[in-house]
């Protein structure tokens, strides 16, 4: 009789003489079974045999799961119902190690053929009874728990070498790829020659804060980014990309953070930015899109609502119609009763004009603060040397460090492991190897500060005197992003708007003030403080972070 025809059966009454079988299919995805048959295959072949010896199947049994651990479920319901049932006479499976590799499950079968539950335990090279549940079956019970055991060690010690070497143990993420042209225990992460430069993208509009995640991940959808398994990007992955300090050059495996040798996506800055936009400390922008309203940017001064937009049209008697938009409070607060008035669009326009034009200063300024600028670069120069000289020796410190520390290891009186354990090392190494990485990162960093940060001041004061005109011409969207890009607190109180200008800008307005009473300031600013920390703090989470709008607005085009 075909098995199929015992299949998933079980009888209302169960009979009085043990006839029927239970199969058992087990196959895992972990290491112990990569070697070892598919379920399909198993149910095949003991299908054959069940058909060889004519044993009636009552029930098959599937189950994905590694067995080193009690607790399987298909497991458990094929030993209830073998406990509820008087006409089990035995069960199929392809090898004893499929039923059980823990010394828990395995006592349990024995005790099984012990009590005379079931008669035997069929596999298709021998057949356990119980004669054999109490020597034969635990010598390879054993076997089976001594083979998972020794694979649990040999894969922990596989995993601390590559964690020591700063080998990603895992799936890449998204933009990398598993290098397998290496011989196991050495395939490190490399850049994925197509997805690489797609992710760099999808950051980058991260960095500008107008995006949100779910406007991400539709960016990366447009851009066909699969992950390393060949899907396409899901919402909850690019949140986890966002989040993923792998992409800094760092990873985390159990809790613990290790410096990789993958090549890095982030800058540590662009990475705490990103953490600052997602935690709401700078909030997405996502409202600087181009649309209809100057709605996204203003807030309510008495009850701290949004500002919002509506439009009305008159309809003239000779048949003519005007459209007048008005701004408002939406008074959604239900604990300040706010009554601020309305405002004409048109009143609105002309106060953030206003305000764009306090911080524009003249040609005659600009070519002022270039002669002060160039007597100020043999200064800073010394000033930045001094700074890469400290950087320097802080590198130079680390590795020391990370020496000092290989030393007392190999040392002949830390045989035992009394001065330093396995554990110590690691855990040491790992925290001198992230303390270098910051250093080399540090000295970048000062090294190309002092490069471009008088070229940067003079292209802030070149973008700051056009923003105006830019405002007065440009598009809803971008006076939205000017208004974005120079001001911050946009609050509208009783029809009055109040702006506060930021990071660099604030300085740049109390120049073009004192401006208004003499050409030539009598205190000369110390422009080279201000303007060297706008290439990394204030112009990062300013103008740098918008490296894909239309307007040019990024570095090498202010």
């Amino acid at each position: 009789m075909k098995l199929e025809a015992y299949k998933n059966i079980l009888p209302e009454k169960p009979s009085l003489m043990k006839q029927y079988y239970f199969v058992y299919c087990r196959k895992s995805s972990e290491a112990e079974d990569r070697q070892m048959s598919s379920i399909d295959d198993q149910k095949r072949i003991l299908q054959e045999l069940a058909q060889k010896e004519s044993l009636p199947v009552l029930k098959i049994f599937y189950e994905s799961k590694s067995a080193k651990e009690p607790g399987r479920v298909e497991f458990n319901k094929l030993i209830s119902f073998i406990y509820k049932r008087d006409d089990i006479k035995g069960i199929l499976c392809w090898n004893l190690n499929r039923l059980s590799r823990n010394p828990i499950d395995s006592a349990t079968l024995q005790w099984l053929l012990q009590k005379n539950n079931i008669q035997e335990i069929k596999t298709p090279y021998r057949t356990y009874t119980e004669q054999d549940s109490d020597f034969i079956m635990s010598i390879e019970s054993a076997q089976a728990n001594r083979f998972i055991r020794d694979l649990r060690r040999d894969t922990l010690r596989g995993l601390e070498s590559k964690l020591d070497k700063g080998i990603f143990p895992g799936l890449a993420p998204v933009g990398y790829l598993n290098d397998q042209t290496k011989n196991q225990g050495e395939r490190d992460v490399i850049p994925h020659p197509t997805y690489f430069p797609l992710m760099r993208k999808i950051f980058d509009l991260a960095l500008t804060g107008r995006y949100s995640a779910i406007q991400l991940f539709r960016k990366a959808d447009k851009l066909s980014i699969r992950s390393n398994r060949g899907n396409p990007i899901s919402r909850t992955q690019i949140y986890r990309c966002l989040t993923n300090p792998f992409y800094t050059g760092r990873f985390e495996y159990k809790g613990k953070l290790y410096q990789g040798t993958h090549r890095r996506m982030l800058l540590d800055d662009e990475f705490d930015l990103i953490q600052d936009i997602l935690a709401g400390r700078s909030k997405p922008r996502p409202h600087i899109v181009d649309r209809e309203f100057l709605t996204g940017l203003l807030r309510c001064k008495t009850c701290g609502m949004a500002i919002t937009a509506e439009r009305h049209t008159k309809h003239y008697k000779n048949g003519k119609n005007q459209t007048f938009t008005y701004y408002r409070c939406t008074k959604k607060s239900k604990v300040i009763k706010c009554e601020q008035c309305y405002i004409a669009e048109k009143e609105l326009k002309r106060q953030m004009c206003r305000f764009l034009g306090k911080i524009k200063i003249s040609e005659r300024f600009i070519q002022w603060a270039i002669k002060q600028i160039n007597l100020m670069t043999d200064k800073e120069n010394e000033y930045q040397k001094a700074k890469i000289k400290a950087a320097q020796e802080n590198l130079s410190n680390a590795q020391v460090r990370l020496n000092n520390l290989f030393k007392t290891m190999m040392s002949p009186i830390n045989s035992t492991g009394e001065l330093l354990s396995n554990e110590e090392y690691r855990d040491k190494k790992r925290e001198f190897i992230i303390e270098k990485q910051k250093a080399i990162d540090k000295l970048r960093e000062v090294s190309k500060r002092q490069d471009d940060w008088g070229e940067l001041a003079v292209k802030t004061f070149n973008f700051a005197t056009l923003a105006q005109e830019r405002f007065k011409k440009g598009t809803i969207a971008e006076k939205k992003y000017l208004m974005h890009f120079f001001g911050s607190n946009l609050l509208l109180n009783n029809g009055s708007l109040g702006v506060e200008p930021r990071g660099p800008f604030q300085l740049i307005e109390k120049v073009a003030k004192m401006e208004k009473l003499r050409l030539e300031p009598k205190k000369a600013y110390e422009l080279s403080g201000k303007y060297s920390d706008l290439s990394r703090a204030n112009y990062l989470g300013v103008a740098k972070r918008d490296r894909t709008a239309n307007l040019p607005l990024h570095r090498g085009t202010l």
